[in-house]
C-alpha cells in the first residue's frame, strides 16, 4: 500500500454544512403523528325490541377502517356493556378532527342477518375543540 505525501495528507474536504429544517415549513396541524383514541362502551338505554323476552344485543364500534364489537348481552333490555377499545392511528391533527366515531347497537337474529336497533355518531372535532380542564 503506498503512503500518502505530505501535500495530500494536509488536504482535507471541506466540512459539509449541515442542514437545518426551518421551522416555518414544518406545520404542526399536517404533521402525522401517533394517536391514541380510547372508547369505552357503558350502556344502551331506550331500546325498542321486537321480542323484549329475548332482549340480546351488541354495539359495533368503527373509527376510519378500525372496528371493534363488545360481546352479546343475552336478556337484557338496558344492556350494561362496560367494555374498553383503543383505536392507534398515525394521522395530522387535521385528519383527527374531521373524523368521527360511529356506534351502533345490533340485535343478534338466529336466521337472519343482524338487526340496527340504534346508532349515534360522535365527531371527533368537536370533541378536540373543547376546552381542558
Amino acid at each position: 500500500m503506498r503512503a500518502r505525501s505530505p501535500e495530500k495528507r494536509c488536504r482535507q474536504k471541506p466540512a459539509r454544512q449541515p442542514t437545518y429544517r426551518i421551522e416555518a415549513e414544518r406545520n404542526p396541524e399536517t404533521t402525522p403523528q401517533y394517536f391514541q383514541i380510547s372508547v369505552n362502551v357503558l350502556e344502551a338505554r331506550k331500546l325498542t325490541w321486537t321480542n323484549p323476552n329475548s332482549a340480546n344485543s351488541y354495539v359495533i364500534v368503527v373509527l376510519g377502517k378500525k372496528k371493534h364489537r363488545t360481546g352479546v348481552r343475552r336478556n337484557m333490555e338496558e344492556p350494561c356493556y362496560r367494555e374498553y377499545f383503543m383505536f392507534e392511528q398515525y394521522v395530522s391533527i387535521r385528519d383527527i378532527q374531521r373524523s368521527s366515531i360511529w356506534f351502533a347497537v345490533m340485535e343478534p337474529r338466529c336466521c337472519a342477518p343482524a338487526r340496527l336497533m340504534g346508532e349515534a355518531t360522535i365527531d371527533l372535532g368537536s370533541i378536540w375543540s373543547q376546552p381542558r380542564k
